[in-house]
């Protein structure tokens, strides 16, 4: 469970460093990508 949250924040870290193809994204799909990535980031922290 924790590695697969893990590799899920790691691919979302990575889509928001690409900021070339979330510039084709629109801003909610951002918007919920980074928060998101927060939640996992927290949830893998008490897991």
């Amino acid at each position: 469970m924790k590695v697969m949250c893990y590799l899920v924040h790691s691919l979302l870290l990575y889509l928001q460093n690409d900021k070339l193809s979330l510039q084709r994204w629109p801003a909610p799909l951002v918007e919920l990508v980074s928060v998101l990535n927060l939640y996992l980031l927290f949830h893998s922290w008490n897991a």
